[in-house]
């Protein structure tokens, strides 16, 4: 794709510029720090790069420069300058990896946490070990110190939501987040960790309609419930995949928490939509909207239209599951309603977890 405007050409220099700024960086054994791999999420750390990690690092670098006019306009697009630096931090990093740039997350407390997790990392209580999970991690009961929450995951669940807060922007004076008496519509629940932190953060005065379908997760949730019963009575499960029209059946192959819907699969489930479950349980307004669904969230943004149009609801949408999320997902929140103000955050070490956050402020 030819780059026409001098906001698409002045972008493709930067972009460049930066990449090769970051290759030039490289320390002498082509490696950044050793403690710039995630090995709580994907294990001990491969000796070489794998071809198909290299293609995929081909790939976004081919990506990016075909579609420098639409990331120039995300950067102009996202509300403070240092939203605009994390676009550029998460391109560079899909473009190089791990081994050629280090995110600002990777921080000492960030390291501390982490290799605490094996005990009580800090602001969390180990009550119980538990077996492993059916993937071999090692699996705990925990406490979380500041809201009581009780949870039973793998060790390496803790760090997005109690150690990168993963769904909560604040920076700048701007805060987006659930608040006290929200109604909150949650796409993609998974096991209820968040679903839980949403519901502490509500109250009791709020509500959260937490979207989940895939059975060996809905039971998980309905687990995490039964061991936080205050919490309970503020969640409603809705056992439905989030899209844009009700009613359509859609197929998936169960992958735990990647599962995707799709036009292939073993297994199928009826969409529901922010509208529609708007409808249906005679909501009396939506406050904040939170979505993690696995590449869904255009389809999801599509159904919460009337919604968007009426509350203008608080933003917190997962912008890493494909390409074009960077900029595709505030264009068609635009086109829906204009006015809200963008922001950009990540809130791992590695690719996954790079949120966009909305407040509308017209």
């Amino acid at each position: 794709m030819s780059v026409s405007t001098p906001a698409a050409r002045d972008f493709r220099r930067r972009f460049t510029l930066e990449l090769h700024r970051a290759l030039g960086q490289v320390q002498a054994d082509n490696r950044v720090q050793s403690d710039n791999w995630a090995g709580y999420r994907y294990g001990p750390e491969p000796a070489e790069p794998a071809a198909a990690d290299i293609g995929t690092h081909v790939g976004w670098h081919e990506y990016v420069l075909d579609h420098c006019e639409e990331f120039s306009w995300a950067e102009q697009r996202l509300a403070d300058l240092e939203s605009r630096a994390w676009l550029m931090r998460m391109l560079l990093f899909r473009c190089l990896g791990h081994t050629r740039v280090r995110l600002p997350v990777n921080t000492p407390a960030y390291r501390a946490f982490v290799g605490a997790l094996g005990d009580s990392p800090p602001g969390v209580q180990l009550l119980e070990r538990l077996a492993p999970t059916a993937q071999g991690k090692p699996r705990a009961r925990y406490r979380v110190e500041a809201t009581g929450i009780a949870l039973e995951c793998s060790p390496g669940h803790l760090i997005n939501g109690w150690c990168n807060h993963l769904g909560v922007y604040a920076r700048g004076g701007v805060e987006v987040r659930a608040q006290p008496g929200d109604v909150v519509v949650e796409g993609g629940a998974a096991t209820g960790l968040h679903t839980l932190r949403l519901a502490a953060q509500v109250g009791e005065l709020g509500r959260v309609y937490a979207f989940e379908f895939l059975p060996s997760n809905v039971e998980r949730l309905v687990q995490h419930c039964e061991l936080n019963p205050s919490l309970a009575q503020r969640i409603e499960l809705v056992e439905h995949a989030i899209g844009a029209r009700p009613g359509v059946v859609l197929a998936f192959t169960p992958e735990g928490n990647g599962t995707r819907v799709g036009a292939a699969g073993s297994h199928q489930v009826a969409v529901q939509s922010i509208d529609g479950l708007v409808a249906e349980r005679a909501l009396p307004r939506v406050d904040f909207v939170a979505l993690d669904v696995e590449g869904a969230e255009g389809a999801a943004i599509q159904g919460a239209a009337r919604s968007l149009e009426r509350w203008r609801p608080r933003l917190a949408i997962a912008a890493y599951h494909k390409p074009d999320d960077f900029y595709a997902l505030m264009r068609a929140i635009d086109a829906i309603v204009p006015g809200y103000e963008f922001h950009l955050e990540h809130h791992t070490i590695h690719a996954e977890e790079t949120f966009l956050y909305g407040v509308h402020r017209v």
